[in-house]
């Protein structure tokens, strides 16, 4: 009996402390989570970041978002079946398949190189976009993935991300808060 007691207590604390972070973890994902205007989706890349990027999407019918300890992934769908992911952080996935072909297409105001794949039943692009090196943090990169079930698809989809744009910066005269504290980094994209 000696022993049971203090080891729920034990569970109790490490449930409640549970329950905490992902409290947490949901209001951070909401921090950065897209708002929709129209055809136009508005996003932050990190809780307590001071960008905030808008990108016009026409025919977007539903978007999530993914916040790691160190990235955040942006998912975009279509109602013609098909999708946009919009990776944000320092280690993008590597593609392992060999690409049918390439081209090149803006996201933003820079011209990134495409690689194109021919799938079985869908056909997808991704690229990646190294942003410019700053002193107070690491280079982070945007890789960008789109699939879709025809090759006119994809590239339309791409074709849409020539509208990415950082729309603003806005400066934080507070220390940051807990809830930025997601990994062992505490990045500030």
């Amino acid at each position: 009996m000696k022993r049971v007691i203090p080891t729920l207590m034990l569970l109790t604390l490490l449930a409640g402390c549970t329950s905490k972070e992902q409290r947490l973890h949901q209001e951070n994902e909401a921090a950065v989570a897209c708002k929709r205007s129209g055809d136009t989706c508005t996003f932050k890349i990190w809780p307590t970041a001071a960008d905030t990027y808008e990108v016009r999407l026409p025919g977007v019918t539903k978007t999530a978002c993914h916040l790691g300890p160190d990235f955040t992934v942006h998912y975009f769908n279509f109602a013609e079946s098909g999708s946009l992911a919009i990776y944000h952080g320092g280690h993008p996935q590597d593609e392992t398949d060999r690409p049918a072909g390439r081209f090149r297409a803006l996201f933003g105001d820079k011209s990134a190189q495409w690689s194109f794949f021919k799938g079985t039943t869908n056909f997808r692009a991704t690229a990646y976009v190294m942003e410019p090196e700053q002193e107070d943090r690491p280079s982070y990169v945007w890789h960008l993935m789109v699939s879709g079930n025809t090759e006119k698809e994809v590239h339309a989809i791409v074709d849409q991300l020539a509208t990415f744009r950082k729309v603003r910066t806005v400066a934080f005269h507070s220390a940051p808060s807990e809830k930025v504290k997601l990994g062992t980094a505490n990045p500030a994209p």
